[in-house]
């Protein structure tokens, strides 16, 4: 009996430092500080207001939540709306998501993106409806490279990717255009 609790005691031995010896060879996992992103601040249910030199307002940003990542440069917001002030009319744009990158120069508009123009003077109301738009706040310029669909006065123009320039009122349709004219 007392050799065979020896031989037992020998061999869980045997098995607890190959155990342990495994336990120690094998090296931790190291969280890397690529992996994990941290927002350096957030906002929640939020309005921004750039101005002109002038002071007057240049465009206003509405928003459920912003999450901003310094090591990115960029903003990543929810629910957004944004106005632009313009001396010929006013515009909106809605979306789901958008990004704001460094020095408020470009704004990406992602899902479900809504741009509306109401008619005023001699403009018609407009409209366009696309899954991404860029903004480029500075020349107040919109680029697509997505199916967009504008809508003015009943007519429709359907193209797969667009740039216009607002203060110019240049507008240039990328690839297969479609149009729908009503008199």
């Amino acid at each position: 009996m007392k050799n065979s609790t020896r031989y037992i005691l020998i061999i869980l031995l045997l098995l607890f430092g190959w155990w342990l010896q495994d336990l120690l060879s094998s090296k931790p996992e190291l969280i890397s500080r690529e992996k994990v992103r941290f927002a350096n601040y957030f906002l929640e249910d939020f309005t921004l207001t750039a101005h002109n030199k002038e002071g007057l307002p240049r465009y206003s940003l509405q928003a459920k939540r912003l999450d901003h990542f310094e090591q990115e440069s960029v903003a990543e917001i929810q629910t957004i709306r944004a106005e632009i002030f313009n001396e010929d009319a006013n515009w909106t744009i809605s979306a789901r998501r958008a990004n704001l990158y460094k020095d408020n120069e470009r704004i990406e508009f992602y899902d479900d993106v809504k741009i509306f123009r109401p008619a005023q003077d001699k403009l018609p109301e407009l409209s366009f409806q696309a899954e991404k738009m860029i903004l480029f706040t500075d020349t107040e310029t919109l680029k697509t490279d997505s199916h967009v669909i504008i809508n003015s006065n009943g007519n429709s123009i359907e193209s797969d990717g667009l740039s216009y320039d607002s203060l110019q009122g240049i507008l240039e349709l990328t690839a297969n255009v479609k149009v729908t004219y009503v008199k």
